[in-house]
């Protein structure tokens, strides 16, 4: 039941592992060598540009976005602390492994990107011949923390499904011709929704249920997915690269889905986000290219998740996993681009 006081503690819970998200990019940064002032320019953008409100105070009492964002900080924020003086010991390895596994659970495309960092600092920092004891350790912390999980879904399902049960449903939730079509996204998706997912329509609850549960039924949405996908490779392919567009600059339409907000409110929006995202995006290619060294990692934490998310309809609250992360590759980016455009106006020593 529904109660003030729960409501005031899961709202307060959420927009606290956002704002230690934020603290611990700004702590992260600074590990980076992003100088105290422009951090502390992020993270106010971060704080007082108030852009995603719904997703932070309401959505992410129930969904993982925000804590997702949380750990997705907490494991940049390992993985570029200095080392201490002394022997190496594989105690901070095990550490981050495990905030990394906790990540992959809670949200699997920014877990992917986690340990896609982790290899970059295993690659980077530690011999080939320590990499068999590292490599193990983090498939050992991997697999006690999805362990339970595993264990229930077998208990649950008769399978063994150590993440979730639903990709079916998100790839034909995605892949359909409805999508290729040139009507309105929102109202595709929509009616996509009442089509075939359980929570948004009382007959595709049902089909569910007469089926024999949502396993059988994920399962068989995406097999009719896939082989839509091999029937039309191409327009999979253009779905796919629109999907990556939207996760990085995501339409107006994700934000009302359900509700619609005020027209000028919602242009204002748009425009700062897409120029915070195309500038984080420029900082991450420039991290990853140019910059390389402690950069390459926030640039991973930004580009790897649009792979798993090219293939699934991207909604707002994905696009806040790198949310946070964006802001500060932007402003980044703007502090080198002003020290190259000052360092080029300055007339040449005589």
């Amino acid at each position: 039941m529904n109660s003030a006081v729960s409501d005031f503690i899961l709202s307060s819970t959420a927009v606290i592992t956002v704002l230690a998200a934020a603290y611990l990019l700004f702590l992260s940064f600074g590990h980076i060598g992003m100088t105290p002032i422009w951090r502390l320019a992020a993270l106010a953008a971060f704080c007082l540009v108030p852009l995603f409100p719904q997703l932070e105070i309401v959505t992410f009492r129930i969904w993982e976005g925000g804590l997702a964002s949380f750990f997705s900080a907490l494991l940049l924020y390992c993985v570029t602390r200095p080392e201490q003086p002394g022997p190496q010991t594989i105690r901070p390895w095990v550490v981050s492994s495990l905030v990394g596994s906790f990540l992959f659970f809670l949200n699997p495309a920014a877990g992917l990107a986690g340990f896609a960092m982790l290899a970059v600092w295993l690659f980077r920092h530690r011999s080939i011949r320590e990499w068999p004891r590292y490599i193990a350790a983090g498939a050992v912390v991997l697999a006690v923390v999805l362990a339970p999980w595993t264990i229930r879904n077998y208990e649950a399902f008769g399978r063994f499904i150590p993440l979730r049960s639903n990709m079916g449903m998100e790839l034909a939730l995605a892949n359909h011709p409805g999508a290729v079509s040139n009507r309105d996204q929102k109202t595709v998706m929509l009616e996509r929704l009442r089509e075939i997912h359980p929570q948004e329509s009382q007959r595709a609850f049902d089909t569910m249920q007469a089926m024999g549960g949502e396993r059988i039924y994920a399962d068989k949405l995406g097999a009719e997915a896939k082989a839509w996908i091999a029937a039309h490779p191409t327009q999979f392919a253009a779905l796919s690269l629109r999907h990556v567009v939207q996760f990085y600059f995501p339409p107006e339409w994700q934000w009302n889905i359900y509700v619609n907000f005020p027209t000028r409110t919602m242009k204002l929006k748009l425009m700062l986000v897409y120029l915070f995202s195309a500038l984080g995006l420029l900082g991450a290619l420039f991290g990853l290219l140019r910059w390389r060294g402690p950069y390459f990692y926030p640039a991973i934490m930004v580009l790897v998740p649009a792979v798993t998310y090219a293939v699934v309809q991207p909604v707002l609250r994905y696009h806040y996993l790198i949310h946070g992360i964006t802001i500060f590759m932007a402003i980044e980016f703007v502090r080198r681009i002003v020290g190259w455009v000052l360092s080029r106006s300055r007339p040449a020593a005589q």
